[in-house]
């Protein structure tokens, strides 16, 4: 009879596996970051197999491992909006370009259209101010030789 009950306990315990069996299992998954705690871990491999230790190193295997994932997949998404910030800024930059250029151009012209209009305006006082002058000097003297005629 203790032959049959200690049969149905290795039956129950290749049935089931252990906690220490999974942790090894998830540890050597891991790779070589994972040797020292394996090493430590099979030191003590008499133990009871479902010791809470087990449990706990499990617990933060899969813990880390969880938080691994989110860091890959949280970079993976920071990759995507810079690239679309990227994106969107070299589109910005453009169009700043272009409105730059274009108010640039309207700037010139309107400083060429004023140039050109006091250059006109003082092209039309200059003619202007001379012939207003050349009529009073010859004016004056027509005034000056009436005088001289009738004076004298």
């Amino acid at each position: 009879m203790s032959e049959k009950v200690s049969l149905d306990r290795e039956q129950e315990a290749i049935q089931e596996p252990s906690l220490r069996d999974a942790v090894l299992e998830m540890l050597s998954s891991d790779g070589t970051a994972a040797y020292p705690v394996i090493e430590k871990l099979a030191a003590f491999e008499n133990s009871y197999p479902n010791d809470i230790v087990y449990a706990l190193i499990l617990e933060n295997e899969i813990t880390h491992r969880m938080l691994n994932q989110l860091a890959i997949r949280q970079q993976q998404q920071n990759q995507v909006i810079a690239g679309r910030l990227t994106e969107r800024l070299d589109s910005w930059q453009e169009q700043l370009r272009r409105d730059m250029i274009r108010r640039d151009l309207i700037a010139r012209s309107q400083f060429r259209r004023l140039v050109a209009l006091h250059r006109e305006r003082f092209l039309t006082r200059t003619i202007l101010f001379t012939a207003v002058g050349i009529s009073a000097l010859l004016a004056g003297l027509g005034i000056y030789w009436l005088y001289r005629l009738i004076g004298g």
